[in-house]
C-alpha cells in the first residue's frame, strides 16, 4: 500500500491507479522498513530489501518519460 501510495504521488498525471497482486505477480512486495521489522510479510516475500523502493523509482521514471511523450505530440 505504501509503495503504490508513492507511485501515485510521484506520478505526473493527474490520475494513476495502481493494480496489485494481477498477472506474473511476484507477489507482496515489503518497504525497507518492513524488512527491519522482520514481519510475516518479509519472511514470505520473494525480494530483496529496497526491492520495493526501487520499483517506485523506476515507475515513477516511466511515468514522467511517458507524460513527457503524451505532451510532446500535443
Amino acid at each position: 500500500m505504501e509503495l503504490g501510495i508513492a507511485i501515485k504521488k510521484a506520478s505526473p498525471f493527474k490520475h494513476t491507479i495502481i493494480s496489485t497482486l494481477s498477472g506474473g505477480s511476484v507477489g507482496y512486495v515489503p518497504t525497507r522498513q518492513a524488512y527491519t521489522q522482520g514481519q510475516y510479510e518479509v519472511i514470505t516475500a520473494r525480494v530483496a530489501a529496497g526491492s520495493g523502493e526501487k520499483l517506485v523509482t523506476t515507475a515513477a521514471q516511466i511515468l514522467r518519460k511517458l507524460y513527457r511523450a503524451i505532451a510532446e505530440q500535443k
